[in-house]
């Protein structure tokens, strides 16, 4: 008499309830395999990986010199500016700190247009002017860059000083700070919208101090950069949307003093008068990549610092 293999009933049970469970799940869940009509599908059996695509936000940037003494340059750009167009209460605090911006909507004014070297037209989207020799410094320097969203950027239109005295007026009072070595200037970050406006923030800060190593934290995990150490003045900060014809106007407001807006934009050097205006505006609609078809690159973006030149 044949022997048959006795298996315990508990195993039974248990080997029934898999065979009904896999019986009752659908072959398409298994069927991850990519589709030939789509060469960037991917699976959970293999596949490539669709391939992240850039798109940069292109922005115009122009440093602005302008002597306080004839006030022409100066006064027919702010005549043009509607600084309603920026929050009261981002206004209040600019003010308080030396420190004024406005939007300015249509085709650039032609006190910018006639000072660049070499001249431009409106919209245009050419190379970057390049700075002059130290002895002949252009009255407007332009900047095109590339920017990836929400990337940031810096934006410099003086040198660094070895001291400098900055003054700060917040919702506390007034008070005020020595930095060594300070090189005062501009974060830029800027998103696209589904409208096709930019939404663009600049944030001031003041780079001062030696040079220190220290761990940054970014994207999960840490990395040792080399730095001075920054503050911040997030009170300052001006987050705007702008369409694309319109130009972002920031510059100093009152009497010479050692508020924020002196340290970003007047020369510290001994019997200069001079102040210094920053513009920008977008060449082209933001695009939200939501909105965006699949097969539009940009390329890489530009994010590294603009400065004056000087």
């Amino acid at each position: 008499m044949p022997l048959r293999p006795h298996l315990p009933s508990s195993l039974l049970v248990a080997l029934s309830a898999c065979l009904m469970a896999s019986g009752c799940l659908s072959p398409h869940l298994f069927d991850r395999s990519p589709s030939t009509d789509d060469p960037h599908a991917a699976g959970i059996f293999g596949g490539n990986a669709p391939r992240p695509v850039a798109r940069t936000l292109p922005l115009e940037v122009f440093f602005l010199r302008c002597d306080p003494g004839d006030g022409t340059a100066a006064d027919d750009l702010w005549s043009r500016v509607d600084e309603q167009m920026i929050d009261e209460t981002i206004r209040r605090r600019l003010a308080a700190n030396g420190l004024r911006a406005g939007i300015l909507l249509g085709r650039l004014p032609e006190s910018i247009l006639s000072a660049l070297e070499p001249p431009v037209s409106a919209g245009d989207d050419g190379p970057p002017v390049p700075a002059n020799a130290a002895d002949a410094a252009p009255p407007v320097i332009r900047r095109v860059l590339r920017l990836l969203p929400g990337r940031e950027s810096e934006l410099i239109s003086l040198k660094s000083a070895p001291d400098l005295v900055v003054m700060e007026q917040d919702g506390e009072g007034l008070h005020g700070a020595s930095y060594a070595d300070a090189l005062p200037h501009f974060t830029l970050r800027a998103w696209p919208a589904a409208d096709g406006r930019v939404r663009v923030d600049l944030v001031p800060v003041i780079r001062h101090g030696p040079l220190e190593r220290s761990w940054v934290g970014e994207d999960g995990a840490f990395k040792l950069e080399t730095g001075q150490r920054r503050r911040v003045l997030d009170m300052l900060r001006c987050d705007v949307t702008m369409p694309p014809d319109a130009l972002l106007l920031v510059g100093p407001a009152g009497s010479p003093s050692s508020s924020v807006g002196d340290a970003l934009f007047r020369p510290r050097h001994q019997g200069s008068s001079e102040l210094r205006l920053l513009a920008l505006r977008p060449l082209a609609p933001g695009v939200d990549p939501m909105f965006a078809p699949d097969d539009e690159e940009d390329g890489n973006g530009d994010s590294s610092t603009a400065d004056a030149g000087t």
